[in-house]
């Protein structure tokens, strides 16, 4: 059985998913308390308004959080930055040489309106599984598909997710990703719905949700 979040809007998403994560049990058994949704769905119509999450962020928290600049580097640069383990625009970009982007998604959807097989892969078994790996992608694939009303829908499939830093990212990174496709199939960005085996929301977050909650 899972859980889902179906809202209109993303920041309406954000709220529901973190009101839904207060409700579970506080885990205590590993060094970071936290509260999990298993089998998460959260569901949006209308991801339009993405960035509100982004700036409450920036406001209420002492991190520096990524800007939309940020994530647009991180989603369209083919090369990986030096400073981290791995990036989602060089997976996306340059997956041992193809740019699933580019060369595969926008020119099937062109083709073949209705296909399933419009699909982007993250995860790569031979660079990321082995045992002693802790920086494999929470991210595993992205699939779009155009809808009767040619509007472009996307999945985003997730093995975990951070619900109060990490769902606006993904949120955010999902809409940038449906503009810039549907801007080539012309086509409109429709829902994204973003699944993940578990979620987590990290009790030494609290007194920043508490602010969130105040101004949502």
């Amino acid at each position: 059985m899972n859980s889902t979040i179906d809202s209109g809007t993303a920041l309406e998403a954000w709220k529901k998913s973190i009101l839904l994560a207060l409700d579970k049990e506080k885990i205590t058994t590993r060094k970071r308390p936290f509260r999990e949704i298993e089998n998460f769905v959260v569901k949006i119509r209308d991801g339009s308004n993405y960035e509100k999450a982004l700036d409450i962020l920036e406001k209420i928290t002492p991190w520096e959080y990524p800007d939309i600049e940020d994530i647009k580097t991180l989603l369209f640069t083919k090369n990986k930055p030096s400073i981290v383990s791995y990036s989602y625009g060089e997976r996306i970009h340059n997956y041992e040489g193809l740019n699933q982007l580019e060369e595969h998604v926008i020119p099937l959807l062109r083709k073949v309106e209705k296909t399933r097989r419009a699909v982007i892969s993250i995860i790569n078994p031979k660079r990321d599984l082995y045992p002693d790996n802790r920086a494999i992608p929470g991210l595993l694939n992205v699939q779009f598909k155009i809808n009767e009303n040619k509007e472009l829908d996307i999945y985003l499939l997730m093995r975990g997710m951070d619900i109060f830093l990490g769902l606006p990212f993904n949120i955010a990174m999902a809409r940038l990703l449906q503009e810039h496709v549907a801007r080539k199939t012309n086509t409109k960005p429709g829902g994204i719905s973003i699944y993940s085996t578990t979620a987590q929301l990290y009790c030494d977050y609290e007194e920043y949700i508490e602010e969130m909650l105040k101004i949502i």
